[in-house]
């Protein structure tokens, strides 16, 4: 049940575990929280690996899993471009999921689409000339219509159709963790190991340019009725944006 004090409720998670990852660090029963299409909230359950979804009335609406285990569990969410909803699964997970909730009709490839039941992806990011991603953080809807978020070893982006790029951070090891669009319309971010913070501009996601392709795997692991709409979204790339200067 609900438990109110100094005018803060708190609601349960049914289901809800905490677990420990394969670092010995707290996987915790609830984590990041976003607002979502119907003013619902969204939010991640590290411990139980899902993402779940709970009314304004604090009343659950539906959780959905996740393919992620405790050495890689979902993080941080945002809403995204029309309505969907984006996450970070971290630890050595090196994923981002979206989340399609049912009705949501989405552009793919010029072709339009209405999901029907809520469909979750799941994107692969292969390893990187600096090696895997590595513990994806947070994760935030761009200027640019694109999602950004931090790993360990900079930031990156990831498009609607799910081609990806990597930046690394000037710093080494800065291990980049909250992300956030500031009112220049530049993307910022703080480098919690190098005690610095950090600001992309142009925000631009240029993931598509260059011809260092690599294939992404999209899955449709809730909607298992519609399993051949997800073949007209697995076209996915992947590029290294190597250091300047």
């Amino acid at each position: 049940s609900a438990g109110t004090s100094e005018g803060i409720t708190e609601f349960p998670v049914p289901g809800a575990t905490i677990g420990q990852t394969g670092g010995g660090n707290a996987a915790v029963a609830a984590d990041s929280i976003a607002v979502g299409p119907d003013d619902d909230l969204w939010f991640t359950e590290a411990g139980s690996q899902k993402i779940g979804v709970m009314n304004i009335s604090g009343e659950m609406v539906d959780t959905f899993p996740t393919s992620g285990t405790l050495a890689g569990p979902p993080y941080a969410i945002v809403e995204g471009p029309s309505g969907t909803m984006w996450f970070t699964e971290s630890g050595s997970a090196d994923r981002i999921g979206e989340i399609i909730p049912a009705g949501t009709t989405i552009d793919v490839g010029g072709t339009r689409i209405t999901y029907a039941s809520t469909t979750l992806f799941e994107f692969q990011l292969p390893p990187t000339p600096t090696g895997n991603f590595g513990a994806l953080w947070s994760i935030v809807l761009g200027p640019d219509g694109n999602l950004w978020f931090t790993y360990g070893a900079g930031m990156g982006c990831i498009n609607p159709e799910g081609y990806a790029a990597q930046y690394p951070a000037p710093t080494p090891g800065a291990n980049p963790d909250g992300i956030t669009v500031g009112a220049d319309g530049a993307i910022w971010f703080a480098e919690s190991n190098a005690s610095k913070i950090a600001r992309l501009s142009p925000v631009v996601c240029d993931a598509t340019t260059n011809a260092q392709i690599q294939a992404l795997a999209g899955s449709a692991i809730v909607d298992a009725a519609h399993a051949t709409i997800p073949t007209l979204r697995r076209a996915r790339g992947y590029r290294f944006r190597a250091q300047e200067g």
